[in-house]
């Protein structure tokens, strides 16, 4: 990466940890900070990639939030693996800042169930006493669009992607119940 895109993504990450921003609107807002332009000129200008992002965020949590965000890494994934506890006839996995522990005060739960359908999941939720909010973002693993649903998860916003397959998942940094218990095992 060279410096300019190391610039950017260092702004990105900021905004990203201190503002909530999503990677997209972060990069685009830290380019225009960095420049002073609204819109790229040409190729030569193209923004540093999201594994670029979440190293600069990694870097930014390490240098300006190193004694809180841990407890907050562990309280998105606990309050994970309870939620995976409570439905154990569905595959959910952990997705997501909590997943590749890049959590901050901003980030929501974030979680894939591989099933059929959101219906059964929705019922599932429903019967835990949740309010549940259907939804359809762009897809991540492999379809066009995703079904997701939307709830408060003891106190954390929690978005669950349900999708038909597993497949991409891990790419996409995601821990089933067994490694997420796991990461709480060797954390204190």
């Amino acid at each position: 990466m060279n410096d300019w895109h190391a610039e950017i993504a260092q702004l990105a990450a900021m905004l990203i940890v201190e503002d909530g921003l999503d990677f997209e609107s972060a990069k685009r807002k830290a380019f225009s900070r960095a420049t002073g332009r609204k819109q790229m000129r040409g190729p030569h200008e193209e923004l540093p990639s999201n594994t670029a992002i979440e190293e600069a965020i990694r870097e930014h949590i390490n240098l300006f939030h190193s004694e809180t965000q841990p407890q907050r890494l562990r309280t998105l994934r606990q309050a994970a693996l309870e939620l995976m506890r409570a439905l154990p006839k569905f595959d959910l996995w952990l997705t997501g800042a909590a997943a590749k522990g890049i959590a901050t005060d901003h980030s929501v739960l974030s979680l894939v169930c591989v099933h059929d359908n959101s219906k059964d999941l929705g019922i599932a939720l429903i019967n835990l006493g949740l309010s549940v909010q259907a939804d359809e973002l762009d897809g991540r693993f492999g379809s066009r669009r995703d079904e997701v649903l939307r709830v408060d998860w003891r106190g954390e916003p929690t978005v669950i992607r349900v999708v038909g397959f597993a497949q991409g998942i891990r790419r996409w940094g995601g821990l089933p119940q067994s490694e997420l218990e796991h990461l709480l095992r060797q954390t204190p």
